[in-house]
């Protein structure tokens, strides 16, 4: 229970510090260039990877689940304070699906962040300077275009009212799922091992997003 809960607070933190990290930067390079049209192309370009793998990611998922699929778009837009990274066209589905298809950057990008360090510590490789800088550039670029917009989301409420329906169900039945057996899964010696290697991994984009905004308050001009 302990590492499920701190790897929970990680991911959190990530939300907000990527969220902010990548207002900064767009906000710093428009500071610098007082061109929106310049700036995308900037940001296109330092996250191009990340985005691609985000989007790739709904595209997957959405083949696995036979759902049909349109064009795909890479290039960021600035829309007010926020910047979208990029979007694929999915075809109208279930709930459930459309749920799945929207969390999929997330958890194919914290599957990559885990096996990357796996890999990493397994062949004694974090000492090589070549694959560390490799290592952390993929955290930085999975780890600040992991997660879901709110386009990327739409399918929550829907499935938080099926979800609803069927607990409902199930109560009037008589079929209770008690927090004992939540607490026996989360305590099996495999769960407790995935949850202990990915919130230690976790913390490498963490630190890595806290480095960088530490960057721009301290050295780098600040944004209007």
């Amino acid at each position: 229970m302990f590492y499920a809960f701190i790897f929970l607070i990680e991911l959190l933190a990530l939300f907000f510090l990527s969220r902010s990290l990548t207002r900064r930067i767009s906000l710093w390079l428009y500071s610098l260039t007082k061109s929106k049209k310049i700036t995308i192309a900037l940001l296109s370009f330092l996250f191009l990877p990340g985005t691609f793998i985000h989007e790739a990611s709904h595209l997957l998922m959405a083949l696995i689940l036979m759902v049909p699929i349109g064009e795909m778009e890479l290039i960021p837009k600035i829309d007010g304070d926020e910047v979208k990274m990029g979007s694929v066209q999915i075809g109208k589905t279930d709930p459930i699906r459309r749920f799945l298809i929207g969390i999929a950057p997330f958890t194919i990008g914290t599957s990559l962040i885990i096996w990357l360090f796996s890999i990493a510590v397994s062949n004694n490789m974090l000492s090589n300077p070549l694959y560390l800088l490799i290592l952390i550039y993929a955290v930085f670029e999975i780890g600040n275009t992991m997660f879901s917009s709110k386009k990327d989301m739409e399918g929550v409420f829907p499935l938080v009212l099926v979800m609803l329906f069927v607990f409902i169900v199930l109560y009037f039945a008589g079929i209770k799922i008690s927090s004992f057996t939540i607490q026996a899964f989360l305590n099996k010696p495999e769960i407790l091992e995935v949850f202990k290697q990915a919130s230690i991994f976790l913390a490498a984009p963490l630190i890595l997003d806290l480095a960088i905004l530490l960057l721009f308050k301290n050295f780098l001009p600040k944004n209007q």
